[in-house]
C-alpha cells in the first residue's frame, strides 16, 4: 500500500508538483528508504542497481520499467541475429533488452566508461545469462585517448565527457573511436542506442564511415554545447549523413525537420529521443 502510495508523484510528473526537484529528490529517497535491497524486477530480468542513484533506481522501484518507448521501438525494429551497439550501457538495461532481440546467433556491444556503472552492468549481463554482449570498458568519442569523465553523486546515468553543471570532478577514462571498436570486433552495427549526456555528435562522429540503419539517441542542446559542438548543426550534419529524422513520443514517432527538433527541444528545455534512419542517400552538410 505504501509503495501505491509511493507512486503517485509519477503520475503527476507533467504538473509543477511533479516537476519539483526537491519534491523529485524526498520522494527517490523515501523509495530507497522502504526498499532496502539493491535488487529489483525489470520485466523478465533481475537487475541490481547502484543505491546512490536517485533518479533510475526509482524508477525500477516503483514501476518495474524503464523508458518504456525506446525499448517498444527497439523491439519493433531490432532483428534476430544482427549486431548492436549500447553505447553509454549504465547498468545493462538496453544492453538486456537488446540481447534478448538479437538473439544467440546476434551480438550486443556495450560501451560503458564509468567503473561502478560497469561493475553493475557485468554482474547484470552474467546474472542474466546474456553471452552475446560484449563489454567494452571505454567512452567512444573522435580523438583517442585520454578524457574526463564528469560523476554525479545521485544521479548515476547523468554521466559525461562534457563538464556539466554540478557533477564531481572528473575521472580519467579510455577514448576510442566507434569505428575502430568495431573494427577489431570484425564487424559493423545495424543498430545504435546512444546515450551519453552532450557526447552524442562526437559519438557519431567516431563511428564514421559506418552507416547504422538505425541509431536511437538522445538530443539535449544545453548538454551537446557543453560539450563543445553547435546542436542544430549536429543535427543537420546527421541528416546530410544521408538520415531521416523521427521525434520519438509516448504516441509513437513523428518524422520532423532538425530545425523543427531543436526549437521543440529548446524551447521544453529537456533532453528528447530522436530515431536516425538512414535513406541511403547522404547529402552535404
Amino acid at each position: 500500500m505504501l509503495m501505491r502510495l509511493l507512486s503517485l508523484p509519477g503520475r503527476l510528473r507533467h504538473t509543477p508538483l511533479g516537476r519539483s526537484r526537491r519534491v523529485g529528490m524526498w520522494h527517490a529517497r523515501w523509495v530507497l528508504l522502504l526498499h532496502p535491497s539493491d535488487e529489483t524486477t525489470v520485466g523478465e530480468w533481475r537487475i541490481r542497481f547502484d543505491r546512490r542513484d536517485l533518479f533510475i533506481a526509482k524508477k525500477l522501484i516503483l514501476y518495474g520499467e524503464y523508458e518504456p518507448a525506446e525499448m517498444a521501438l527497439l523491439a519493433r525494429e531490432v532483428k534476430e541475429g544482427e549486431t548492436v551497439m549500447d553505447v553509454g550501457a549504465n547498468i545493462g538495461l538496453f544492453t538486456l533488452h537488446l540481447s534478448r532481440l538479437v538473439g544467440a546467433s546476434g551480438v550486443v556491444h556495450a560501451v560503458e566508461p564509468d567503473p561502478d556503472n560497469l561493475r553493475l552492468l557485468r554482474e547484470n549481463v552474467s546474472r542474466n545469462r546474456c553471452g552475446n554482449v560484449r563489454i567494452h570498458d571505454c567512452a567512444l568519442g573522435v580523438d583517442e585517448g585520454s578524457a574526463g569523465l564528469y560523476q554525479s553523486p545521485t544521479n548515476r546515468g547523468n554521466l559525461s565527457l562534457a563538464p556539466l553543471h554540478g557533477l564531481d570532478a572528473p575521472l580519467p577514462v579510455q577514448v576510442v573511436r566507434g569505428s575502430r571498436l568495431l573494427e577489431e570486433a570484425g564487424g559493423s552495427a545495424s543498430v545504435v542506442k546512444v546515450d551519453v549526456e552532450g557526447y552524442e555528435p562526437q559519438v557519431l562522429e567516431g563511428l564514421q564511415p559506418f552507416r547504422p540503419r538505425l541509431i536511437l539517441f538522445e538530443y539535449h542542446p544545453p548538454y551537446i554545447e557543453a560539450a563543445g559542438s553547435d546542436p542544430l548543426r549536429f543535427l543537420k550534419e546527421v541528416v546530410g549523413r544521408g538520415y531521416r529524422l523521427a521525434l520519438l513520443e509516448e504516441g509513437g514517432e513523428r518524422e520532423i525537420s532538425p530545425e523543427a527538433l531543436h526549437e521543440q527541444a529548446a524551447r521544453h528545455w529537456k533532453e528528447v529521443s530522436v530515431v536516425a534512419r538512414f535513406s541511403g542517400s547522404p547529402k552535404a552538410a
